[in-house]
């Protein structure tokens, strides 16, 4: 919204009046993440009792109010921390940048349309440009697409494994776990 917006100093007084959010947008906010942070600015600005004081910085991590630099970067850092549960066993006889490819689906880092514009990207549509059904995000993009379901399709009549079909990133990646230990086990002892 603070791109959007024409005067970068304002107060928040010269947006509200009479209990009604007054815009002075460069452009007016389109995409789904902008009209969702939209929203929340909407509600979060609508809770506000203005005084008559000036403005001031509050920091409500810290208890003094301040800002500090540790309290910050532990906040980020915490927010940033990926919990060790969705760690990927990566799988030696892949190539490298499947494996990449597979770690960056799990967790959702794939520049999708969705990822797009949650990272202020605009685009014409967040659609899925294949089908237009839906937004495209990795699980649609990746499984639930129809044109990702037929490329599954043939992928498993490559393999010769019938009705390969995914649900999800975490689905596809357990199965290649079972997959690779079956393998493992074989490599290991054979019959």
């Amino acid at each position: 919204m603070y791109k959007l917006e024409r005067h970068k100093h304002c107060k928040i007084s010269d947006r509200l009046n009479d209990g009604r959010c007054n815009w002075n947008w460069k452009e007016i906010p389109t995409t789904t993440e902008q009209l969702r942070e939209l929203h929340m600015l909407t509600n979060g600005v609508n809770t506000f009792q203005l005084v008559a004081q000036s403005d001031r910085w509050v920091c409500n991590l810290s208890s003094d109010g301040l800002f500090y630099v540790n309290v910050l970067r532990t906040q980020i850092d915490w927010r940033n921390m990926m919990p060790r549960e969705v760690s990927i066993k990566w799988t030696h006889e892949v190539p490298v940048k499947i494996n990449c490819f597979i770690w960056r689906a799990k967790f959702d880092r794939l520049p999708t349309a969705h990822a797009l514009t949650r990272r202020g990207i605009q685009l014409m549509s967040a659609l899925c440009p294949y089908c237009e059904l839906e937004e495209q995000d990795t699980t649609h993009a990746l499984f639930q697409c129809p044109l990702a379901s037929k490329v599954w399709e043939y992928v498993g009549h490559w393999c010769n494994i019938p009705h390969l079909h995914f649900q999800s990133a975490e689905e596809m990646v357990k199965y290649l776990g079972v997959i690779g230990s079956l393998k493992n086990k074989e490599q290991h002892h054979p019959d």
